[in-house]
């Protein structure tokens, strides 16, 4: 049964650094599994105008992923990466992600969220390839070492920004790593690998979400904002039979590189994908008029 509290952080966060085990799944989860909740290392780019970003510490364990989720909703699953929380809207455990920046030690855990539904309707509704997903996050902060509560609640969002299809959101993809970059602002840009799957072939992309570590107070700017996902190469090994005439097998990977100009406030993004019969090689820079990386002309 699914109970909705007041937030009462310290309780919650005494949980979270206390609990060893993960939480088990929810009788009622969709048919989607919840993402992995480990956390991923973290490989960082810096660019050349600003210092890297740093891994954190890593004896401090962090929030335990179903109390993200509850500091994200408000709503209590019993343990559950993946529940309902209301109106016909269910959250869905993304992964976790522990970063330092200027001394400051963060961990952001992220989900996605259906749309609520309030329709009568009886039968069920089948997705489309179009029906995204909204990025949803809780943020903590490391307290001081031998603190009773390792993490303090620092803020949490309901809307990133969408992405994924099908409705649902693209998994995050556990053989490559996380990559991360400073910009001139003093921002982090963090490129987060996922996959998913198009009639047997696994599409590889980079979801890209921007942190913003300063004051938002009296301010229209977000903690996170999502602003691009971008083609990382595609694997159809699954589906391809070359023996018997069928489809051709193709592997593509891509690997991602960052760079500066002066006076860019965000670094331009390079995917270099291999395993055709020549790399190509897309470039990206960021479109402050629309919020997102769009492809540059070459």
């Amino acid at each position: 049964m699914l109970r909705r509290f007041p937030l009462l952080l310290p309780a919650v966060l005494a949980l979270s650094a206390c609990t060893a085990q993960s939480p088990a799944p929810s009788q009622q989860a969709p048919a989607t599994p919840a993402a992995p909740t480990t956390t991923q290392d973290v490989t960082h780019m810096p660019d050349a105008s600003a210092a890297p970003a740093s891994n954190p510490v890593a004896d401090v364990k962090p929030p335990a992923a179903d109390s993200v989720l509850y500091f994200i909703s408000n709503v209590d699953g019993d343990g559950a990466l993946s529940y309902e929380i209301g109106n016909g809207s269910w959250i869905n455990y993304w992964f976790g992600f522990p970063f330092e920046l200027d001394g400051t030690r963060y961990y952001t855990g992220f989900a996605w969220e259906t749309p609520e539904d309030f329709s009568d309707r009886k039968e069920p509704k089948y997705p489309a390839p179009g029906d995204t997903v909204t990025i949803t996050q809780a943020t903590f902060t490391a307290n001081p070492p031998g603190s009773e509560k390792p993490w303090k609640f620092h803020d949490n969002q309901h809307s990133v920004g969408e992405f994924g299809g099908n409705g649902k959101g693209n998994t995050l993809d556990e053989t490559r790593k996380p990559q991360s970059a400073r910009t001139s602002e003093g921002n982090l840009l963090l490129a987060v690998p996922t996959w998913y799957l198009v009639s047997g072939t696994r599409m590889q992309n980079f979801e890209l979400l921007l942190f913003n570590p300063h004051d938002l107070e009296n301010t229209d700017n977000k903690r996170w904002t999502y602003v691009g996902s971008l083609y990382a190469g595609e694997d159809n090994s699954a589906a391809c039979d070359t023996d018997a005439g069928g489809i051709k097998c193709v592997t593509r990977t891509g690997t991602l590189a960052f760079s500066s100009q002066s006076g860019d406030p965000m670094p331009t993004l390079r995917i270099t994908t291999e395993g055709g019969p020549a790399a190509e090689i897309a470039e990206y820079r960021y479109d402050a008029s629309r919020n997102t990386y769009q492809p540059t002309s070459r």
